[in-house]
């Protein structure tokens, strides 16, 4: 078995890869091309856009402990970031039009009126 300063100096030797979120700039760039691509999909399905937002910021994250984060080699940051949010905000307004279709209203009323106690009255 490999020592931990064997470990150690494997993983700094890998290149950097997935987006580094405490770097404000990064996060800056993630907003202007969601409120400047995206948003307005999100607006007219009836989904809180900033919610949409918070999902984009999730999807990256979990992307960055996945199996293929982001890679500089093969793409710019601002395509990779503009991919993540095309899937993340499409993909939340499907759910948002199947909950529509299965339960006659948005996820938003659902997950509110979850919270309120509707579906969880065992609560405290």
């Amino acid at each position: 078995m490999p020592s931990d300063r064997a470990q150690q100096a494997a993983s700094e030797a890998l290149p950097s890869r997935g987006v580094d979120l405490t770097d404000r700039a990064v996060v800056l760039m993630i907003r202007r091309i969601y409120w400047s691509r995206w948003s307005h999909a999100a607006v007219s399905s009836g989904i809180d856009p900033d919610d949409v937002l918070q999902h984009i910021y999730i999807g990256i994250m979990s992307r960055n402990k996945g199996t293929n984060p982001y890679n500089p080699e093969q793409a710019s940051l601002s395509t990779y970031v503009y991919i993540v949010a095309r899937s993340v905000t499409l993909n939340l307004i499907e759910s948002n039009r199947r909950a529509i279709r299965r339960n006659g209203r948005p996820l938003s009323t659902m997950c509110a009126s979850m919270v309120e106690g509707e579906r969880f009255s065992w609560l405290p």
